[in-house]
């Protein structure tokens, strides 16, 4: 008898090539980013324009000789061994006191004023009274425009004394007075106002004065 013949080996499987691996997934490409865009520069701020430069004015001309103002006057010094005299002009008066008020028989009436000028010697303190105002019936700034009139009692060194009063019946009112030392006048004279003294309590009066001092005529002589 034969020899069992050998089954024949059954083919062998061919070993499956390897497995290509999976690549993995590729990330995806990025945007591109936008380039920041770079910052502005800020503008400088305007610069500050110089003020307009003003024109010169051109300056008024001079006027002519014919309307120009006449030149003041030198200043008056007094001259050693000649006699002065003032001159007092009483202008007005302004704010004085009623010292009429308070008649029951006249409720509307004011003070009716008036003024005295006096001279006080220096030497003795003598007074010697010189002129007095008219009377200005009811008015509290009473205005006298008195003439300018010449102390003649008056004398370098001597005061003047202004006194208003108010007229009644009986007795005058003081309503103010000032008294002018004579350095306030002597020799450049005095043109202003001044305050009154015991005017009143919260009464602040005022009186307007021009005083002028001038050379006192010789005896025997005559004013040109």
């Amino acid at each position: 008898p034969e020899p069992p013949k050998e089954e024949p080996e059954p083919p062998k499987e061919e070993p499956e090539p390897p497995k290509e691996e999976a690549e993995p997934p590729k990330p995806e490409a990025e945007p591109p980013q936008e380039e920041a865009e770079p910052p502005k520069e800020e503008a400088p701020p305007p610069k500050e324009q110089p003020p307009p430069r003003e024109e010169p004015r051109p300056e008024p001309q001079a006027a002519s000789s014919s309307s120009a103002a006449p030149p003041a006057p030198p200043p008056f010094e007094p001259k050693p061994g000649v006699e002065y005299t003032a001159k007092v002009s009483v202008i007005s008066a302004s704010g004085l006191r009623n010292a009429d008020a308070g008649n029951w028989w006249r409720k509307n009436d004011l003070s009716d004023p008036y003024c005295v000028c006096i001279v006080i010697k220096a030497k003795k303190k003598q007074k010697k009274k010189e002129f007095k105002t008219k009377v200005v019936a009811n008015c509290l700034d009473p205005v006298w425009n008195h003439p300018e009139t010449g102390c003649l009692n008056w004398q370098e060194g001597d005061a003047l004394d202004l006194r208003i009063w108010n007229k009644n019946m009986f007795f005058d009112d003081l309503l103010g007075y000032y008294t002018f030392d004579s350095s306030e006048f002597f020799p450049q004279g005095f043109d202003g106002e001044v305050t009154l003294k015991e005017a009143g309590a919260g009464i602040n009066a005022t009186m307007r004065v021009k005083i002028r001092v001038e050379e006192r005529p010789q005896a025997g002589s005559k004013k040109k």
